[in-house]
């Protein structure tokens, strides 16, 4: 199924996560990401079945269905990948994106 980002219509080179079976190369679902700002970030999924990007938000969605579980305005387009860390045991995600980097706990 497919599901959208919000974005400027008048975008003309649309970015995609769409996630393919390693065994099949079926493709999972697909999720049209906001290129109304240059896309310049990659996706960082973890052992937890979440998938963290950012085009004019940083998002998180479920791996393995694509729904959109949460996106933030964070100001700016989002430069890099999303990294993600551990400190004393809780998992945080960061991402750079309009000259601030921006760091977020997850839930336990």
């Amino acid at each position: 199924s497919s599901r959208r980002a919000p974005r400027d219509e008048s975008a003309s080179d649309p970015a995609t996560a769409a996630p393919l079976d390693p065994l099949s190369g079926t493709l999972q679902w697909e999720y049209e990401l906001d290129t109304s700002e240059p896309y310049r970030a990659g996706l960082l999924t973890t052992a937890g079945g979440l998938l963290f990007g950012g085009d004019g938000y940083a998002l998180a969605l479920d791996a393995r269905t694509g729904e959109a579980l949460w996106h933030m305005n964070v100001g700016g387009p989002v430069h890099a990948a999303p990294m993600t860390f551990r400190v004393d045991g809780r998992q945080f995600v960061s991402v750079s994106a309009n000259h601030a980097l921006l760091t977020f706990a997850l839930p336990d």
